[in-house]
């Protein structure tokens, strides 16, 4: 399972005008709704998670693209069109986008079980919620942008159904046959990218597995399901069972993960703690990921928690770890360490 790189800042520093869509014929701002009309319909649905008064590319990708009757016209032969926008109130506009919203803590749901990280995400999704497709801005304009889709589509839903067939193979087998079907899932699943078409349902089937594995076989299906990005409780505690102490670098994975998942200035409190936590046991496996680790806390606390003692202390353990030979962090760290 390939990794996405950490982020060491949130998408959440641009500030910019934009229209805020309202519910009408060709945007449902109601994901359940959505659904609803999908399947009374026999249609897919095409989910757009944006940040409508502080994300540029999301402005630019209404702007350039989704605005155009060229690329209405095509997408709603095939798919129900959903917005959810994820406003920051304290930014000019916020509070007036949050008013339009139906309901965001289910927003948020959906945010968090989509895995969605970054603005603009635009999903394809079955009225089952099944991922067909993920993508996001692309240049060339409408046309080319349903061309994409159209692709995405084709290739998702093939995906979609390698994927269940595997899935049922394991389920239908028995004995040496259920061993041979679980190795196929566990394979495919190590070589997908993160977010890949059917990712969810294979990981579900391994995660599922995680309590009666052999611990060779354990420790692997974590080690997947964290480059997967699920960090969720089953995944956490088998890490505590297996590498409480960070000896195979379980445990730092699992905190790189985590910090994956944060997706709000309310999280990062929570956030530093588990990097606290970590940091504590001092015991390093991968300096490169201590060191991402360290400059996300000294920047959050700097940035977003208005706590400078804390943004120096982490500064200075990024700059033990080497922070300080970095061109590109240098100029962060003395700023932090400066102020």
């Amino acid at each position: 399972m390939k990794k996405l790189a950490l982020p060491i800042v949130l998408a959440l520093l641009l500030a910019v005008p934009a229209a805020v869509l309202a519910e009408g014929d060709d945007w449902i701002l109601d994901f359940d709704k959505a659904v609803e009309i999908a399947k009374k319909e026999k249609k897919l649905l095409l989910v757009d998670f944006s940040g409508s008064n502080w994300c540029g590319w999301c402005t630019r990708l209404h702007e350039d693209i989704f605005k155009f009757d060229s690329f209405l016209k095509a997408a709603k032969q095939d798919y129900v069109l959903v917005y959810l926008d994820f406003p920051q109130v304290e930014l000019p506009g916020g509070k007036e986008a949050m008013a339009k919203i139906p309901n965001f803590a289910r927003n948020e749901e959906l945010r968090d079980k989509y895995h969605i990280r970054g603005y603009p995400t635009v999903l394809l999704l079955t009225p089952e919620g099944e991922v067909i497709g993920r993508t996001g801005y692309r240049r060339g304009g409408p046309e080319n942008y349903v061309a994409h889709l159209k692709e995405l589509k084709e290739a998702g839903l093939k995906a979609l159904a390698e994927t269940k067939a595997l899935v049922k193979a394991y389920e239908d087998a028995k004995g040496e046959e259920r061993v041979r079907a679980f190795e196929e899932v566990l394979s495919k699943f190590e070589g997908m990218e993160r977010g890949a078409v059917g990712s969810e349902a294979l990981g579900a089937v391994i995660e599922g597995a995680l309590e009666g594995a052999k611990e060779d076989t354990r420790v692997r299906i974590v080690k997947a399901l964290l480059g997967a990005g699920r960090v969720d409780e089953t995944v956490k505690s088998a890490v505590m069972e297996i590498d409480p102490k960070n000896e195979q670098g379980l445990y730092e994975q699992w905190v790189e993960a985590y910090m994956g998942t944060i997706s709000s200035k309310e999280q990062l409190k929570d956030a530093v703690k588990v990097i606290e936590a970590y940091d504590a046991l001092g015991k390093v496996h991968d300096k490169q990921v201590a060191l991402r680790l360290c400059i996300n806390a000294a920047f959050w606390n700097h940035k977003f928690l208005n706590n400078p003692e804390a943004a120096k202390k982490w500064a200075l353990r990024a700059k033990e770890l080497g922070a300080a030979d970095n061109p590109r962090l240098k100029p962060l760290l003395d700023q932090i360490l400066g102020s």
